[in-house]
């Protein structure tokens, strides 16, 4: 389980976008003019976080407005178009979609003088699309192990706690169950399904615009004597979006044991927050997106102390 959902969730919505264009423009079909257009939509779409439609077309307007002379009269169509593309990726809503598409049978019509059956051909790529995506959704999902969000005393930030829900035999004590969900080898393992499933409930939450969180995950510093494990865990996560809204977290002892591979992940684009103890060096903290305490009576007067009880 090294897949990394979002990357491929977000190739394969660009990927949608590029053929939904190819169907529409026919003739008019400039690859590298649509591409100019589709890159910035999937920066600004899935990768800004914050993003509503006044965004998204003012980006877009650069775009136009920064092509040559010659790609002017192919770039406002591709502009223009971009208001039932967002029906198509799930930033605007409608009733039925079968609306939008003979709407864009008309505009077409009226406006690229195009003559074919496009609505049902269209009709039938959007839902293919439609079905593959969904697929994609369900299939990403685990039950055996579902998450527990937990939020702390910021707004907007979790705390990410994975549970075990397979069926153990009962010779085995809740400890026993516990301590080997928790510890060794199998703590690590754990954790390709906990960012497995963090990357899951991330892709459904920018799907549907809701992008200001932040989730604190485990992570498990003996990993470093295992490149190729590591490198695997990672993988789940190395994408920008993810890399934003997911802080690791560390035990200060941990990481001054770690200190230069921990500072070579967050120099690659990792966040890490560090949970302390009585112990520690005050100006070392401030390379931590949060710092993390057990109880209110720290004496750390930062305005990044969360509190996880």
């Amino acid at each position: 389980m090294s897949c990394n959902v979002i990357k491929q969730y977000v190739d394969f919505s660009n990927k949608n976008i590029n053929k939904y264009y190819k169907m529409i423009l026919k003739k008019y079909y400039k690859a590298s003019i649509v591409d100019e257009f589709v890159s910035k939509y999937i920066e600004t779409r899935y990768y800004n976080l914050d993003t509503n439609n006044s965004k998204l077309n003012k980006k877009l307007k650069e775009v136009y407005n920064n092509l040559d002379n010659d790609d002017k009269e192919v770039g406002k169509i591709i502009l223009e178009l971009f208001k039932y593309i967002y029906y198509f990726d799930d930033v605007s809503t409608c009733d039925n979609i079968k609306n939008i598409v003979l709407e864009l049978d008309t505009y077409r019509k009226n406006k690229l003088q195009l003559e074919d059956d496009f609505s049902s051909e269209f009709l039938e790529l959007y839902k293919d699309n439609q079905k593959r995506k969904n697929t994609y959704l369900k299939s990403i999902k685990c039950t055996d192990f579902p998450i527990i969000i937990k939020k702390v005393n910021k707004d907007n930030i979790y705390d990410i706690e994975i549970i075990n829900k397979l069926k153990i035999p009962k010779l085995y004590s809740d400890y026993a169950i516990d301590k080997t969900f928790n510890t060794g080898i199998i703590s690590e393992d754990k954790l390709f399904i906990e960012y497995y499933l963090v990357s899951s409930k991330i892709l459904n939450n920018i799907i549907y615009r809701q992008y200001n969180f932040h989730y604190l995950v485990e992570f498990d510093t003996n990993l470093f004597s295992k490149e190729d494990k590591i490198n695997r865990l990672l993988n789940i996560i190395d994408n920008d979006i993810a890399k934003d809204i997911i802080s690791l977290k560390v035990n200060y002892e941990n990481f001054i044991e770690n200190k230069d591979n921990i500072y070579k992940l967050m120099r690659e684009g990792y966040k890490f927050s560090v949970i302390i103890n009585d112990e520690y060096d005050l100006d070392i903290l401030d390379v931590f997106e949060f710092i993390i305490v057990k109880n209110d009576n720290t004496k750390i007067k930062k305005s990044n102390v969360i509190i996880i009880k």
